[in-house]
């Protein structure tokens, strides 16, 4: 078949037919290209890529995939996370001999104990998480830089808390939709409530920034368990399976940042 029309210019549509034997060329305009309008083809120089040229960027390729290599063994994978990454990097950076032990001391900061679930252990674990990262930053990072990274800690927890709000609102529109299909007469109920979380007013949210507040106000990690047990409602008893469980998991917490301490002091006498 000749690919040439009578002008001599190229079809593109024969092209396909030339290489693929049974290609049906879709309707459309087709392209025209002007052989006579090609720029004419380079001269071959007949020379070929010398053994030093080829040495050079083969040592090139190896200083450049070294370099990555350093870079990702120099922080854990924990500053990939866009929420806690920066912060993850002034601390891997300020204990650059220990870098393992503060991963792993991140990673508990950032894990709650089992046993959580309802809103109120959620806001004990971002407490207890706030407060754990400030106590890192106060241990490692150098005080001129204590500030910056505190703004970090408390950027974290703000995206946190919001991203339990969210859970909170998405949640009551969906009870609202109920109440509007159902008409079980709590339509104005839900309402209000949805209204109080949507304006931050909402008691789980008081509750939880009173907690929040709790951990700057003082350092006696002591005095912060004895209040998170006074912010349980009163209305609960022992006999409650809800009330007991939110005991038991400050009980958990205690002891998580029990371990939490210990394990900085024995990382700080390693680092100093």
């Amino acid at each position: 078949m000749n690919a040439l029309d009578a002008n001599g210019t190229l079809d593109a549509s024969s092209v396909s037919l030339l290489k693929y034997p049974g290609y049906t060329h879709p309707e459309a305009a087709p392209i025209k290209i002007d052989l006579n309008q090609l720029p004419p083809a380079a001269a071959s120089s007949g020379s070929e890529i010398s053994q030093e040229a080829r040495d050079k960027a083969l040592k090139e390729v190896a200083k450049t995939k070294s370099q990555m290599i350093q870079a990702q063994a120099s922080h854990s994978l924990l500053i990939n996370d866009p929420q806690i990454g920066e912060l993850v990097k002034a601390l891997e950076d300020s204990t650059p001999s220990v870098i393992n032990d503060m991963a792993g001391l991140i990673s508990t900061a950032l894990t709650a104990p089992a046993g959580s679930g309802t809103a109120n252990t959620l806001s004990q674990d971002l407490a207890l998480s706030k407060a754990k990262l400030n106590y890192l930053v106060t241990k490692f990072i150098p005080p001129a830089q204590q500030d910056a990274a505190g703004a970090l800690v408390d950027r974290y927890v703000e995206q946190k808390a919001q991203g339990q709000d969210d859970v909170y609102i998405a949640l009551k529109k969906t009870q609202l939709d109920i109440d509007k299909q159902t008409g079980n007469g709590e339509q104005a109920q839900t309402q209000q409530a949805l209204d109080a979380l949507q304006q931050g007013q909402a008691a789980l949210q008081t509750q939880r920034n009173a907690m929040l507040h709790l951990v700057d106000d003082t350092t006696d990690s002591a005095a912060w368990f004895t209040a998170l047990r006074q912010t349980l409602p009163a209305s609960s008893s022992d006999y409650d399976p809800g009330h007991r469980i939110e005991l038991a998991h400050i009980d958990s917490l205690q002891a998580q940042w029990e371990a939490f301490t210990a394990e900085v002091a024995r990382l700080t006498a390693m680092h100093t």
